[in-house]
């Protein structure tokens, strides 16, 4: 940690942000490896399991009898959520399986969202799922609602985990990009909206804050990576240089539009999207306690709470990840 925060301070202090920024950005990590990387987060934290049982158990808890499931995801990437869900709805008992809709959203090369899809077919196939996938390559906050096509009598369920945090600064406050995504899902008019979020305040103008702020939040992710990872895990490595890394250097050594690490806290999303026109909906408290008996599995030092109807995970009192579920204020 104290390596990639040398990087950030020094490229600041020194005036040459893009030399060094793009000395960690350039690089890239394939979809296998990165797969890899993300199994053995699984292992090392209750975070990934818990935001896709959590994510699961609204949707199935949604679909009753519906017969049509469409869910859209915004910053699908590899879509490795969606398998699990299409075998527990094969095995609903008494109910024949919903035909399901995803439609994937996301900046990357299209061949890479098309091959989710593909996976993805092949998944459905294999339990029996009858099912459709569209891709959409685009920035969030300039997809158009019509190119999502709702159907009649679906249950429709829109799905973020991140990807609103790195949307860039915020010059005009009413049509910031936060706020137009909002607007877009708001106009989709989901049954339900899942949002997860990491808990931390990178939004602010002021840098001392922010350094702050970074040194506390990345303390503690290095931290649980210490307790649970061996340091010299290719995976580990792989997280620590392709996400952690990028992302503290960019809080640190970048201003401006460059600066694309925007994090905020549950509370302040709590209220942008109340003023965005959406009513949360509640937190059920068997969640909760299953979460709990994940964490409890992995460390006691990990911990799962509810308030003011967020599920927060975090690690030895810093909490780091939330996750709540909202809808459109019906008029």
């Amino acid at each position: 940690m104290a390596h990639f925060f040398a990087i950030g301070l020094e490229a600041r202090l020194a005036g040459t942000i893009d030399e060094f920024y793009n000395q960690i950005v350039d690089t890239r990590a394939n979809q296998t490896d990165m797969l890899y990387a993300y199994h053995i987060v699984q292992i090392a934290s209750p975070f990934p399991t818990a935001a896709d049982y959590f994510t699961h158990f609204t949707i199935l808890n949604a679909v009753g009898k519906t017969s049509k499931l469409h869910i859209i995801h915004l910053g699908i990437d590899f879509g490795y959520q969606w398998p699990r869900l299409m075998q527990a709805l094969s095995e609903k008992k008494g109910t024949l399986s919903p035909s399901l809709r995803i439609t994937g959203i996301d900046v990357p090369e299209i061949e890479q969202i098309e091959e989710v899809g593909r996976r993805l077919i092949a998944y459905a196939r294999s339990f029996g799922i009858p099912f459709e996938y569209k891709a959409i390559q685009a920035k969030l906050e300039e997809v158009c609602v019509e190119d999502v096509n709702i159907e009649k009598d679906e249950l429709v369920i829109v799905i973020c985990f991140h990807r609103m945090e790195t949307l860039g600064e915020e010059m005009d406050l009413m049509n910031s990009p936060k706020n137009r995504v909002l607007d877009i899902i708001r106009r989709i008019n989901p049954n339900i909206f899942i949002q997860g979020i990491t808990n931390i305040s990178f939004s602010g103008a002021l840098f001392p804050p922010r350094f702050k702020q970074a040194i506390q939040h990345y303390s503690a992710l290095f931290d649980f990576f210490d307790t649970n990872v061996p340091r010299d895990n290719k995976a580990r490595k792989l997280i620590e240089n392709f996400v952690w890394a990028r992302e503290a250097i960019n809080v640190i050594a970048c201003e401006g539009p460059k600066r694309t690490q925007r994090c905020e806290t549950y509370k302040q999303w709590n209220a942008r999207n109340l003023r965005a026109g959406f009513e949360q909906l509640p937190l059920d408290h068997f969640v909760i306690t299953k979460i709990k008996e994940m964490g409890n599995n992995h460390n006691k030092s990990f911990f799962v709470e509810g308030d003011n109807e967020w599920l927060l995970l975090g690690w030895k009192g810093r909490t780091i990840k939330a996750i709540s579920t909202w809808r459109p204020k019906q008029l």
